[in-house]
């Protein structure tokens, strides 16, 4: 740029702060970006378009998102996908500080944040953006969603960052327009809107798989406050292995008043082997209504011998809709003789949805319910009823009811489904499958196929079959003696 037209913008730029009344901006280069804290004056910066890339324009919305206002004054318009990324206000061009300089005598007292620009122009009424955007949830209320839209349109043209977060909140509930969405919740992200933040988060980690995205858009939402981001943050430092980051991070989601976060302390705090403060953390979610965290309490008594409280954990767990609680409540009942009980609990648990998604967690509390129907079913001499609960739960994920349903299957002499079902079972590496392995091996002996039984045998004694080990053993022997 050369140096006479880099004057006209700076002095462009100084006529905007006086006439918006800003008042000791701070004039900086883009590149000087990188050296700027979150707090001090607006910052004042004069470039040509072509100069501001991408990476500048998220270094600013950065700047913003942490509350840093400034002012960008450049000479042509800035192309759109940069043009995004920055709050609405917080940009414009020589010919638009000649325009705004002329429409108006300076307006003290106001500042860059994006508001409307003429506040000379407002309604009889005075009305301000806020009041915008609450005439939108009034017609929203009413279910005049047209009439909603223009108000939170022009709420968030003014710079009302809940608007704009209501109004990427509408594009996915209405048009499913994802790329939409994520528009608004960057303008909103910018002007500092905690939850637009997070969003992006979200959108990042679920749906673009860009968890380094992920991280640095929760980790801006987690400096605004906001707990939904720490416990995100939490999640993330979990999954990665690093413990002592996931508990700085459930810690202060916690300490926010985050429910998970509470009971993401307590598992972590168990697993370490320090019960009472696993206690304590999931008393405090299990208070504030946490269905996973009433039935770890109960698990805790459970394992302690105080059965009272457990079933009492249980119980408060099961109304919550908690069906491994359902499911143990089916177990202690069985324990006690009452199998009518212990059918009906197992019955709930059965029918449950272990999570929000509506899908069984393989080994959960519905397909394990499922077994222990069929199995109760078998000890009752109703075969059909058994077999009807074991298809559920191999359905499920089961492996142990893969293998009782080939054992089913042999001893009807269907030995083609027997060996179905126990291949699926020992693939699903899962409990039960150990036997599948090694009843496999001894079919595979019988049809004389001494090198497929050779190989199920040691896949099921390498997970502990001393019945495998055996059969090992006698191959060995048969084959020295072919030597």
């Amino acid at each position: 740029m050369a140096e006479l037209d880099r004057t006209a913008l700076v002095l462009a730029a100084g006529r905007l702060a006086e006439r918006r009344g800003i008042a000791e901006p701070s004039l900086v280069r883009l590149g000087e970006l990188g050296e700027c804290s979150p707090s001090g004056p607006v910052l004042l910066i004069a470039e040509e378009a072509d100069q501001v890339s991408l990476a500048a324009a998220r270094a600013l919305a950065a700047l913003a998102g942490a509350g840093r206002q400034f002012l960008l004054i450049t000479d042509q318009e800035l192309p759109p996908s940069v043009a995004q990324w920055l709050p609405d206000g917080s940009f414009t061009t020589l010919q638009g500080v000649a325009e705004e300089t002329l429409e108006a005598p300076s307006a003290q007292g106001t500042s860059i944040d994006p508001t409307i620009e003429d506040a000379q122009d407002q309604t009889a009424e005075d009305e301000t953006p806020e009041q915008w955007f609450e005439q939108g949830r009034e017609a929203e209320s009413q279910g005049d969603q047209a009439s909603a839209k223009q108000s939170y349109q022009r709420a968030a043209a003014a710079g009302h960052a809940d608007a704009m977060t209501r109004m990427g909140e509408l594009a996915l509930e209405e048009e499913n327009d994802f790329a939409g969405a994520k528009r608004w919740f960057q303008k909103a992200a910018t002007a500092g809107d905690a939850f637009a933040m997070w969003s992006l988060g979200y959108f990042a980690a679920e749906l673009e798989g860009d968890l380094a995205g992920a991280k640095r858009w929760y980790q801006q939402a987690a400096a605004a406050g906001h707990a939904d981001a720490m416990a995100a943050l939490g999640n993330l430092a979990k999954n990665d292995g690093n413990l002592t980051e996931a508990n700085r991070w459930y810690q202060q989601a916690a300490a926010a008043g985050h429910t998970h976060a509470m009971y993401h302390f307590g598992v972590l705090a168990r697993d370490d082997g320090h019960l009472a403060e696993a206690k304590q953390w999931f008393n405090q979610a299990a208070t504030a209504g946490h269905s996973d965290a009433m039935y770890n309490l109960g698990v805790i008594a459970n394992e302690a011998g105080n059965l009272t409280e457990a079933k009492q954990w249980y119980h408060q767990a099961a109304e919550a809709g908690e069906a491994d609680a359902m499911f143990n409540l089916g177990v202690l009942a069985k324990g006690e003789g009452n199998l009518a009980a212990a059918k009906d609990w197992w019955r709930q648990a059965a029918a449950a949805d272990l999570n929000p998604l509506g899908d069984i967690q393989l080994g959960g509390g519905p397909a394990r319910a499922m077994l222990a129907l069929g199995e109760l079913a078998s000890d009752e001499g109703n075969p059909a009823e058994a077999k009807q609960w074991w298809h559920q739960a191999a359905a499920a994920g089961q492996a142990k009811a893969m293998f009782l349903l080939g054992g089913l299957a042999h001893d009807e002499g269907d030995l083609a489904e027997a060996k179905q079902w126990w291949h699926q079972a020992a693939a699903s590496g899962q409990l039960g499958h150990t036997s599948a392995m090694y009843n496999l091996g001894q079919l595979a002996w019988r049809a004389g196929d001494l090198a497929d039984a050779k190989q199920w045998f040691q896949q099921a004694a390498a997970k502990g079959s001393s019945d495998a080990m055996n059969a090992l053993d006698w191959i060995a022997e048969q084959e020295r003696e072919l030597r």
